[in-house]
């Protein structure tokens, strides 16, 4: 066969070419629209991790600082009474 009966150069009327042009749009602003959905969804459960490794820290800390006391007041607690057995053996 010779290239004598085929189309080789389409050129569609603007109006058509207008109305692919706006599909194509259209179709590239549905997936950028769910692209940028899907990156704010991300930004969010990022957040919400920090968010709450921050509040796991914070409360390991204040447990921290809990346990420090409530050991200085044992120490506290044990050098006092050594101190008074000591003086009671003392007056005896």
């Amino acid at each position: 066969m010779g290239s004598e009966g085929q189309v080789t150069d389409i050129d569609p009327d603007p109006k058509v070419k207008d109305a692919m042009n706006e599909i194509n749009a259209a179709m590239r602003l549905r997936v950028a629209s769910t692209e940028k959905g899907e990156a704010e969804k991300i930004l969010q459960v990022k957040a919400a991790e920090a968010e709450a490794e921050s509040k796991a820290l914070s409360g390991k800390g204040i447990a921290d600082q809990r346990r420090a006391i409530c050991r200085a007041r044992d120490e506290t607690r044990r050098a006092l009474t050594l101190r008074l057995f000591s003086c009671a053996c003392l007056t005896l």
